[in-house]
């Protein structure tokens, strides 16, 4: 995973933990800072992993049958899922593919400039 893809507050999987989420605060040239969820312990290094995003994670961000069409304030968008991959549509037309949690997290800030966190 490049730092490109990244924000701070993204959340990821520190790759020796799969089972483990954890929030970026740092992003170096060479490495990332960490936060683990589970008990805000600080880690830095360069092995983290993309977190898949699943429909638990949605509901997990919030998301319910009208949350895309509230909070990101388009008239007609749906995100599906097919072959393991999200589609976000608008109108017939696939703007992009979504495969990951931090994917999702960097779209919504780049449309509503908020954050968008677990609930």
């Amino acid at each position: 995973m490049e730092a490109k893809e990244l924000r701070i507050g993204n959340y990821i999987h520190p790759l020796l933990d799969e089972n483990e989420v954890a929030k970026v605060c740092y992003i170096g040239e060479n490495d990332f800072g960490y936060e683990r969820i589970s008990d805000e312990e600080y880690f830095q290094g360069n092995s983290i992993k993309q977190i898949p995003l699943t429909e638990e994670w949605l509901l997990m961000l919030g998301a319910n049958n009208t949350f895309y069409n509230n909070y990101l304030d388009f008239e007609y968008f749906e995100i599906y899922e097919s072959n393991g991959i999200w589609y976000v549509e608008k109108e017939g037309v696939i703007l992009c593919e979504l495969k990951y949690v931090h994917q999702l997290q960097n779209l919504y800030f780049a449309l509503t400039n908020d954050e968008l966190i677990t609930k």
